[in-house]
């Protein structure tokens, strides 16, 4: 079993619909497991604090959830129980149409969404969001190496090293293309999955009842 400890960071704090504040509340923990919640301006300022709290504690791996998604009991225990540096799980955007928020692992550039993901598996992602992510110390510290002095590790702006231009990239984005430079592969286990809250829960669910992906413009 593992015997890891987690620091649970819920980014948003209460401002998130009553059924995803329920759920946070009863996702199975162990003792040790500690956690705050981050109710702020902005998710970058959220997840940043929450990531500088975790590396002054003693906890061996950062838990970070988003306020609006609806997550099952068990999603902590499964995640936790890969022997990974860096696995996330599955949810979606909170958008019409539905998509996922995960990215094929390339070497090209843009990053492409992944929209035909197996089901039910552990795969390797070129990045994916903050909303349902478990980290271990060692993440955040590798990219410690890399980064400039002060560099957060949460921020939106030009990436010219990946992208070849001085064009903004999503903070997410960046976060987990700064973890493969370090060494750090990221995993998402499509099997664990969350609802995004909108007008409606957005989930696997709506994404197969709507065809899988679709363009904007097909809609």
């Amino acid at each position: 079993m593992n015997k890891e400890s987690i620091y649970i960071a819920i980014i948003g704090g209460d401002h998130g619909p009553a059924e995803a504040h329920f759920s946070i509340s009863n996702i199975k923990h162990r003792a040790g497991d500690t956690g705050a919640s981050y109710r702020v301006t902005t998710g970058v300022h959220g997840r940043q604090m929450a990531m500088e709290d975790f590396l002054k504690g003693n906890k061996d791996r950062l838990f970070l959830l988003d306020s609006d998604q609806v997550f099952p009991e068990d999603c902590l225990e499964k995640l936790r129980e890969h022997d990974l540096d860096l696995v996330n799980g599955l949810y979606f955007k909170r958008m019409i149409p539905v998509q996922p928020v995960a990215y094929e692992k390339s070497d090209e550039w843009p990053l492409s969404l992944l929209y035909n993901y197996p089901r039910n598996s552990l795969i390797q992602i070129g990045a994916t969001g903050f909303g349902f992510m478990l980290a271990r110390r060692v993440v955040l510290e590798r990219m410690q190496t890399i980064l400039k002095k002060d560099e957060p590790f949460v921020y939106f702006g030009p990436f010219p090293e990946r992208t070849g231009t001085y064009r903004a990239v999503g903070a997410d984005v960046r976060f987990f293309q700064n973890a493969w430079k370090t060494g750090t592969e990221v995993w998402l286990d499509t099997s664990v999955k969350a609802t995004h809250v909108a007008e409606f829960p957005v989930g696997e669910e709506e994404y197969e009842a709507q065809g899988g992906y679709l363009p904007l413009r097909e809609l």
